[in-house]
């Protein structure tokens, strides 16, 4: 690993600043500017702490997808210096972009980043082009959108630009969950195939019911303390959201506030929105270990709605259902969900 980490030095100031922030959170040192930042350690949780170290300390916005598109220091330094507000406004993510590969969209969940799906991608990206969708406003100042109706219909126009004509394939975590099977129905009713929806550890009640229990950690219930000033309502949300990774390490007060602002938009979008019947099959990937005490089943949820319903019991729990170890077992099955629905993967090594 050594002579991979110790090649070529920075070559500018902007290179050497985000060498530096590299190093504190990768914790190596030296790294090259040709180092790759995922085969030295990094992970969609670092790749968030980045994000927001970047933002807060070089004056520069990062775009979501670039340092998936970007890698190394050198790449990320020039994408830096060329991103464009336009960029930043996109809500798709290419977090695998292969063009010869079917393409699968996953919406974001709470918060409004994809950029948690980076492994599940990575583990994916034998099977398929792995698009994350998120919301522009965690890049940009605009106020994020309430309704899950407008949202979606969002989602679509940005998708389709991508990809005029189905089969499509979607799926979302948790809150994304919801939001792509909107995304399906909408699809769908304009006449265009669904090939996959994949709904992972995702429910409306379900997912609302996961938010309470999450924002009442440590005996404070935040939505309590709306009312609060300001900066003791986002010390209080870093802290209740800590177990869930919402917001990133080293995140200025900026990006916790937009993650905050997203998380709350959410959540009353998910209190005024009804699920209407989805005539198409919906595959449920249900993590097998309870993460709320009185758990509404999901299950119920998505069969009172869809015309048909597949349930995939798979490893961990709502919160670590997409993260290490349980990723992989996740994609496995996702895997095996396109293959049984023709979408052919590449042999594995």
């Amino acid at each position: 690993m050594n002579e991979v980490i110790d090649q070529n030095p920075p070559r500018d100031a902007l290179e050497l600043r985000l060498q530096r922030i590299w190093e504190e959170l990768l914790k190596q040192s030296p790294i090259g500017v040709d180092a790759d930042f995922f085969s030295i350690g990094g992970d969609s949780m670092t790749a968030l702490a980045l994000m927001a170290r970047v933002v807060q300390e070089t004056g520069y916005q990062l775009p979501a997808a670039g340092i998936v598109q970007a890698s190394t220091i050198a790449k990320l330094a020039v994408a830096l210096r060329t991103a464009s507000p336009r960029d930043r406004n996109d809500p798709i993510v290419p977090l695998h972009a292969a063009s010869d590969l079917p393409r699968f969209y996953c919406v974001h969940p709470v918060g409004g980043s994809a950029l948690c799906y980076l492994r599940l991608a990575r583990e994916l990206q034998d099977s398929v082009a792995f698009f994350g969708v998120q919301s522009p406003t965690i890049e940009s100042n605009a106020p994020p959108v309430c309704k899950i109706d407008e949202m979606a219909d969002d989602y679509v126009a940005a998708i389709r630009k991508v990809q005029p004509h189905g089969p499509y394939l979607l799926g979302g975590w948790s809150y994304g969950g919801i939001i792509a099977y909107e995304i399906a129905r909408k699809l769908k009713a304009a006449g265009e195939p669904i090939g996959l929806l994949a709904l992972i550890d995702s429910g409306q009640v379900y997912s609302f019911a996961v938010l309470l229990t999450m924002l009442r950690g440590h005996g404070v219930d935040l939505l309590s303390r709306l009312s609060a000033p300001s900066a003791e309502q986002l010390e209080l949300f870093r802290v209740q959201t800590e177990p869930a990774k919402l917001v990133p390490a080293g995140a200025d007060d900026a990006m916790a506030r937009r993650i905050y602002e997203n998380l709350i938009a959410c959540m009353r979008g998910l209190l005024d929105f009804h699920l209407k019947p989805y005539d198409g099959e919906a595959v449920l990937f249900r993590a097998r270990e309870p993460y709320v005490r009185k758990r509404r089943d999901p299950e119920e949820e998505w069969r009172e709605l869809c015309s048909t319903l597949t349930v995939v019991p798979t490893g961990g729990n709502h919160l670590t259902v997409i993260h290490e170890p349980n990723v992989q077992e996740l994609a496995s099955h996702i895997r095996d969900a396109l293959v049984e629905r023709g979408f052919s993967a590449k042999p594995r090594a």
